[in-house]
Parts: C-alpha cells; sequence; structure tokens
C-alpha cells in the first residue's frame, strides 16, 4: 500500500468519526466551570441557628460542585493545580465555618 492510494481508502464517515472523537475533549474543556465560593462565615457569638444551618448547606452545596470540577477536569484533561487551590479555599473557608460552629454550640450548650 502506497500513500498515494491511501487517501482513496479514507471514506468521508471515516474522517468525520476521527474527527468527532479528536474533539470530543473540547466541549468538556469549555464546560468545566471553576466554581467561585459565595458564603458569608457566620459569626457564631451571635449567628441564629437558621443562619448556621444555611450557611452548613450552602457549604456542602459548595462541595459537591467542587468535586463536579474536578471530575470535569479529569475527563477534558484540565489544569488540576487550579483544582487544588479551590479545594484548597474550600478547605480554608470549612475550616473557619468549623470554628464558628464551635462557638456557635459552646453558646447554646446551656
Amino acid at each position: 500500500m502506497t500513500l498515494a492510494s491511501a487517501p482513496e481508502r479514507v471514506s468521508v464517515k471515516s474522517l468525520l468519526a476521527v474527527t468527532l472523537i479528536a474533539c470530543s475533549a473540547c466541549p468538556a474543556a469549555l464546560a468545566c466551570v471553576e466554581p467561585k465560593i459565595a458564603l458569608s462565615l457566620p459569626n457564631g457569638a451571635t449567628a441564629s441557628r437558621d443562619e448556621m444551618l444555611a450557611v452548613q448547606k450552602a457549604l456542602i452545596g459548595y462541595d459537591a460542585q467542587v468535586k463536579e470540577y474536578g471530575a470535569c477536569l479529569d475527563l477534558s484533561g484540565g489544569d488540576r493545580g487550579r483544582w487544588r487551590d479551590v479545594m484548597g479555599q474550600l478547605r480554608d473557608f470549612a475550616d473557619k465555618f468549623n470554628a464558628e460552629l464551635r462557638t456557635f454550640k459552646k453558646r447554646n450548650s446551656t
């Protein structure tokens, strides 16, 4: 088989299939939207139970978004360093929230 005869044997369907496979990661890369933390840290010394629960629920949702972002980056071959930064932000906020939660629980234990 010579190179000159190879193009004659390639069908349009084959070219389309190769193109689709090669670009299969393109939409996934565009779909990886970095989650932004849009939560305000409650003050455990003054916050109500409802305020603490609302932030806790939002934090759980943010955690799920961060995990989805990481999975998307895995599929698309995206920048895992960015994911580590986002995970660090999540950890920092969760640590601060937990400190406020301890203050809240201490205040309400009496």
